[in-house]
C-alpha cells in the first residue's frame, strides 16, 4: 500500500517536493468513506469536483462533435 508517507519520502529523496496547499482529494462514490488525508503532517484540502476534468471532458465532447459535423457534411 502506497500512503502520502512514502510518497513524500519518495520525492524529498530525489529532491523534490509536493506543494501540499495545491494538493486536493476528490472523493468519489456514495459508499466512499471520504478519509482525511495528510501530507507531511498538512491536512490535504477535500473538494467536491475537480473542475479541470469537467473542462477538458466538455473540450474533447465539443471537438469530437465538430468533427463528426465536418464529416457529415462532406459525406453530404
Amino acid at each position: 500500500m502506497v500512503t502520502s508517507q512514502t510518497v513524500c519520502s519518495w520525492a524529498k529523496k530525489r529532491q523534490m517536493e509536493f506543494s501540499v496547499c495545491k494538493c486536493k482529494t476528490v472523493h468519489y462514490g456514495k459508499k466512499n468513506i471520504c478519509h482525511k488525508y495528510t501530507m507531511d503532517g498538512q491536512p490535504v484540502k477535500e473538494v467536491a469536483k475537480e473542475s479541470k476534468v469537467a473542462e477538458n471532458c466538455k473540450e474533447a465532447y465539443n471537438k469530437a462533435n465538430r468533427m463528426l459535423e465536418l464529416i457529415s457534411r462532406m459525406i453530404k
